[in-house]
């Protein structure tokens, strides 16, 4: 059976459980992006690590348009994040591949899966939680024939940036999960387990 969109949160929360990051089949890093694959059935689920080190967030504001063929134009700091382990995540992947992310890695698996459209390989389904704005229309227009569930918790401001020329590859599928009272920063309405119950509730 393919995974769910509800499965696919739960392993974008079960990836910031580092080191161990339990239930994955493979997991890799780079310094610059931490991505895991997990098989359900014959379908291989990529799931790219929202931001957890400083690394992560110097990557996030290297909000820097650049060319990359066949994919037009794209976030530099979050196409350097896939560059380095593409490769190793090909290598794992069958005939049926889905690809999730939060955060950073939202932004990180929209780019993978643009990729892998551009090379011919099967992308099933993305499915992104919280994604800053990834490219710009090229990629957008790549991934038009490819499922994919962007959704955002109402409040995140994460979903609004880098400002242009970047956009959104697909509408919001939007929820509406409140944080904690006692949770005042800026990034209250981001957290991957809003993410996670938001979806649960769509999908009760």
């Amino acid at each position: 059976m393919m995974p769910s969109d509800l499965d696919v949160a739960r392993l974008c929360q079960a990836i910031y459980d580092t080191p161990q990051a339990a239930g994955f089949d493979h997991l890799w890093t780079n310094g610059l992006a931490f991505v895991g694959h997990k098989k359900f059935d014959n379908t291989d689920c990529i799931i790219w690590r929202g931001s957890f080190t400083g690394l992560d967030w110097l990557e996030d504001l290297e909000a820097v348009p650049a060319n990359w063929p066949g994919l037009g134009t794209v976030h530099a700091g979050f196409l350097g994040g896939v560059l380095w382990d593409k490769a190793r995540v090909d290598a794992v992947c069958g005939k049926s591949v889905i690809v999730g992310g939060h955060s950073l890695g939202a932004a990180h698996a929209q780019i993978y899966a643009a990729m892998r459209v551009a090379d011919g390989k099967p992308v099933d389904r993305v499915v992104v939680m919280g994604s800053p704005r990834p490219a710009c229309g090229a990629m957008r227009d790549l991934l038009a024939a490819v499922p994919l569930a962007n959704y955002r918790n109402v409040g995140d401001p994460v979903t609004d940036v880098p400002t242009f020329p970047f956009l959104e590859m697909r509408p919001f599928t939007d929820i509406h999960e409140a944080p904690l009272a006692t949770d005042t920063s800026p990034f209250a309405h981001h957290h991957i387990n809003l993410y996670c119950s938001g979806i649960a509730s769509l999908k009760a």
